[in-house]
């Protein structure tokens, strides 16, 4: 598994931003009919993931949150953030319909604030390592992950974004890798830029 962004960096807690109580979260890509397509990440959806797609949603989610929603945030570390949610939903069965956006910062709520760890990681790019190389040397099920992290932040954190998209999230995936496989130097580029060559396009009147 590569190395994680959310869990090699000092990442933040976002704040003023609502994911609501107990309730899981849903991605809403919207189709072509104007019907949501929901799919809930929850305890339950955590459980069933395996370690690759659970890093990925947490690096993807993270690369929105911080370069698209602009959210406001405090810096606390989240060093092994995928154990830490696991090991919630565990510990907590009633609690396994609470989505893993809630789980998150309740446990980001209670870290040590990432200057006081030694080594941390700090990323000038927004985007970090979350490139076409990284990309290239994961697994499918990872890049899965990033793809639904990603997309879920686009559909309930961002206002009013510029870009949407409502292909399953199989069809990004198959595009992104056919782009990086095509073009060698997309290796440096943001996997964020790359998806967005693939948004949907305004339909001609």
């Amino acid at each position: 598994m590569k190395n994680s962004l959310v869990g090699a960096l000092g990442f933040t807690l976002l704040v003023g931003m609502s994911f609501g109580s107990a309730h899981a979260v849903k991605a809403q890509p919207w189709g072509e009919k104007g019907e949501p397509k929901t799919q809930t990440y929850d305890g339950s959806w955590w459980l069933a993931a395996d370690s690759d797609e659970r890093s990925g949603f947490l690096n993807g989610a993270a690369d929105c949150l911080t370069s698209v929603a602009h959210a406001r945030w405090l810096k606390f570390t989240v060093q092994g953030l995928d154990a830490k949610i696991g090991e919630y939903y565990k510990s907590h069965p009633s609690d396994v319909g609470k989505s893993v956006a809630n789980v998150w910062r309740q446990i980001q709520s209670k870290s040590q604030p990432s200057k006081d760890i030694p080594g941390a990681e700090v990323w000038k790019n927004p985007h970090g390592y979350l490139d076409g190389f990284w990309w290239r040397q994961g697994s499918e099920s990872e890049n899965r992950g990033f793809l639904e992290g990603y997309l879920w932040c686009m559909s309930t954190c961002v206002k009013q974004p510029i870009e949407t998209y409502s292909q399953p999230v199989e069809y990004y995936a198959d595009k992104i890798s056919e782009y990086v496989r095509a073009h060698p130097k997309a290796e440096h580029d943001a996997v964020a830029a790359i998806l967005f060559r693939f948004r949907d396009r305004p339909k001609s009147r």
